[in-house]
């Protein structure tokens, strides 16, 4: 099957470890003076966190949305066969539902530097404080928003050409189209069928039973 030519040529980034730990120590610099340490999922966190919260709970992060416009290199491709990941995008009347996670205080540093070596590689992602709604209120957590002047990015893509990215790559973390596939369950079991993914999954096993 052909590839979209928005994934020929991809040159993979990857922040120094110095930009790495500038980034953890800006985080923990703004902490919210005596607030719990929360983590927000938006994509693979939701099912597989990077560390052992204390609790966790459904959550809504208004003003943003989820998208698949992020080349995947490393996780769920390969520079050779680049995939797609999701990323947080910044969008106005946006709506993304998600899980909180409540870090273990006496971990919040070992569990940041777990956090960062699975989120923090190609610096396509900004560590963000934002304000999610939950069922219990409010509250105020740590996720990563997309940087749209990152080589990474991609901008707005057709669901086709969304497809056809993510048909038959795979990384270090799997298969990208497992990755819509639990994407798709998660959010499932959270009560919200999101007609989108929905359909880009369908629409990514159509192309994967073709001869």
């Amino acid at each position: 099957m052909s590839r979209p030519d928005f994934l020929n040529g991809v040159n993979p980034h990857r922040l120094s470890e110095h930009e790495r730990a500038e980034r953890r120590e800006r985080i923990l610099a703004t902490r919210p003076a005596g607030e719990a340490f929360w983590v927000f999922g938006f994509g693979s966190l939701m099912w597989r966190p990077e560390f052992e919260p204390v609790e966790r709970q459904a959550a809504t992060l208004s003003g943003y949305e989820r998208h698949f416009r992020i080349i995947s290199t490393t996780a769920r491709g390969t520079p050779e066969r680049p995939g797609l990941a999701p990323c947080l995008e910044e969008v106005e009347g946006g709506q993304c539902l998600g899980i909180v996670f409540r870090l273990d205080e006496a971990r919040v540093a070992d569990d940041l530097v777990a956090l960062w070596d699975r989120e923090q590689n190609s610096g396509s992602y900004n560590p963000t404080w934002v304000e999610l709604k939950t069922h219990e209120g409010p509250l105020t957590a740590l996720t990563f928003v997309v940087e749209r002047d990152h080589p990474h990015y991609l901008g707005p893509l057709s669901i086709e050409d969304t497809a056809s990215a993510i048909c038959g790559a795979e990384g270090r973390h799997g298969a990208c189209r497992d990755y819509v596939a639990s994407l798709v369950g998660a959010l499932r079991e959270l009560g919200e069928r999101d007609p989108f993914l929905e359909d880009l999954l369908a629409r990514v096993d159509g192309l994967s039973a073709r001869p």
